[in-house]
């Protein structure tokens, strides 16, 4: 009895032979005799520990912002000390005029540019709200990030005068950004080095 039982643990239902625990023993014991795998097992999770919980640092630092301060004001200097202190944003220039601010945003020079208006301060002070411009809903799943707003909305109007963007025209311009860049490094004759401004550039371009 102790033989059947045996030669059916070794054999299974289907006659074939199956290692079973002695498989799982040799296998469990062949790192200990191969220093080589025993070393591929330990520094290639340390490895990927260094490179992704140190060198690869995905906090944006330093981006590029251009201001447009149209008042000398203590709440447009406060703003403006704020953002330098953040170290997210770099300001590189203080603007004349709309213009220029249009042109930089154009070009590409810059990724930000902020507008402090005249007057700022005294609506501020008396208690206006700013009036918001545009919406935009990454939240593709219920609920909403955006009570009514369309899913592939480009720039409807909302209640208010805001213009709203859906997450799947948000996501759209994303995965044809994300398609082209990758299409760049498979054609590129060289190594091809790309960040955010690349992908910024590549989506001014698709919208």
């Amino acid at each position: 009895m102790v033989r059947f039982a045996a030669v059916d643990a070794k054999f299974g239902d289907t006659g074939v032979p199956d290692p079973g625990l002695p498989g799982a023993h040799r296998a469990a014991n062949h790192p200990r005799r191969d220093r080589v795998t025993l070393a591929t097992m330990v520094s290639i999770p340390l490895l990927q520990l260094i490179m992704f919980g140190y060198a690869i640092n995905t906090m944006p630092r330093d981006l590029p912002t251009e201001v447009l301060l149209q008042e000398s004001s203590d709440v447009g200097r406060s703003i403006l000390a704020a953002l330098r202190n953040t170290k997210f944003f770099k300001v590189t220039r203080q603007l004349r005029d709309k213009d220029e601010l249009d042109a930089a945003l154009a070009s590409g020079a810059v990724l930000f540019a902020v507008e402090i208006p005249a007057g700022f301060e005294r609506a501020l002070r008396r208690g206006d709200m700013p009036a918001l411009l545009v919406a935009a809903d990454v939240n593709a799943v219920p609920p909403a990030g955006i009570e009514g707003l369309e899913l592939f909305a480009k720039g409807s109007q909302l209640p208010g005068g805001a213009l709203g963007v859906g997450p799947l025209a948000i996501g759209d311009v994303k995965y044809k950004t994300e398609s082209r860049l990758f299409e760049r490094m498979a054609t590129s004759s060289k190594p091809l080095a790309l960040d955010f401004r690349d992908a910024f550039a590549l989506a001014r371009e698709i919208v």
